[in-house]
């Protein structure tokens, strides 16, 4: 390890450390910068790491390679990082720039194989991100794919759209419209979980204004995204209930004419859902647009594993309100027996006292 190289690094003097260079041989300046440091970065990493542009600047004259990765790293001390230079600066635009167009670095090139730098700035914790970031518009100019997915199956999109949970909205929500804009195919991109990115953005994200953008300006029809189930069997309105998003949930019903009754892998609709959740609030809407003649609720249908209906689950979770309101309001038939041959009421005792489902039965 060159201790006097690195020093002059962390320090910035770029002058220094341009001297420095030179003094050496080319031997010794040929190993010094293709050295791998006891955590597997390159002087080339330490030096986009601390965004020290000045410095990267004398590398690049002394031909050192950006391309180089640090294989030997380590990750929880057994995934290899390799990640790149370009990616270390990613939360520096100038130093982003000087990689990309000066020195020529693959725009595309991922980190363990796995993400790319545009993946990277568009992840929560690039702390340079504000609005449609700088840098992330300049990657995607400059050449970035957005198409490009990682071990998961998720692209930029998908990434960008789950950060409702962590940012502020109009924060995260203009750069996945960005994306979206610049490429509609990017919204039926499938996970390997076999989810869209709009099903993403309805479980994230309690505005469902971003869920109804890429909705409306994806490369497929809505009702293509409407009719996609995920691995589990989940369509995009089981997951608005299960984000108890209630807007979002009357709009896909009643202006997108979303079925309720679509069943995921389990038997389970989005009545089921709702009931096993407890929404109270979700209940009424299915209620009140049913009634209303805006959409057709099956109240009673069992799922296919247990043979439980709404109710049924309403009554296991505990949630008194909800099978109250199923029972009461939408009449539901309390005699169902499940495949065990048990009842609402007698699956609604079990671990638990008696006093509210003999109250409600």
């Amino acid at each position: 390890m060159d201790k006097k190289a690195l020093k002059l690094l962390h320090t910035g003097n770029a002058a220094a450390f341009d001297n420095y260079l030179r003094e050496l041989s080319r031997e010794e300046k040929d190993e010094l910068l293709s050295a791998i440091f006891v955590h597997g970065d390159s002087i080339a990493h330490f030096a986009a790491r601390e965004h020290k542009l000045e410095i990267l600047k004398v590398l690049a004259k002394h031909q050192c390679s950006f391309e180089i990765s640090n294989d030997n790293g380590q990750l929880l001390q057994y995934l290899p990082l390799r990640r790149r230079p370009l990616h270390e600066a990613i939360d520096s635009q100038l130093c982003v720039e000087f990689l990309v167009s000066i020195c020529k670095v693959d725009i595309n090139a991922m980190k363990r194989g796995d993400w790319t730098a545009l993946m990277i700035a568009v992840s929560f914790w690039n702390k340079a991100m504000k609005g449609i970031d700088d840098t992330v518009k300049f990657l995607i100019k400059a050449g970035a794919r957005v198409d490009m997915i990682n071990r998961d199956g998720w692209n930029a999109l998908h990434l960008a759209v789950k950060e409702g949970k962590f940012l502020s909205f109009a924060r995260y929500t203009e750069l996945a419209k960005y994306l979206v804009d610049i490429h509609p195919q990017a919204t039926m991109v499938i996970s390997k979980s076999g989810r869209l990115s709009v099903q993403t953005a309805a479980r994230c994200n309690a505005d469902p204004s971003l869920t109804l953008y890429l909705l409306k300006n994806s490369s497929s029809p809505p009702e293509a995204i409407l009719n996609h189930q995920d691995n589990s069997g989940q369509t995009l309105l089981q997951d608005a209930v299960a984000a108890k998003n209630i807007d979002l949930v009357r709009v896909l019903l009643e202006e997108y004419k979303a079925d309720a009754n679509v069943p995921d892998k389990l038997g389970r609709t989005a009545v089921h859902h709702a009931a096993m959740i407890g929404s109270l609030a979700i209940l009424t809407v299915f209620h009140e647009l049913h009634d209303s003649q805006k959409t057709v609720i099956q109240w009673d249908i069992p799922d296919s594993w247990d043979q439980w209906t709404p109710l049924m689950h309403a009554a296991r979770e505990g949630n008194m309100d909800c099978a109250a309101y199923l029972i009461k309001c939408c009449h539901c038939d309390a005699s169902k027996k499940d495949k065990q041959g048990r009842t609402a009421h007698e699956i609604g005792e079990l671990d638990r006292k008696t006093w509210w489902t003999d109250c409600i039965f």
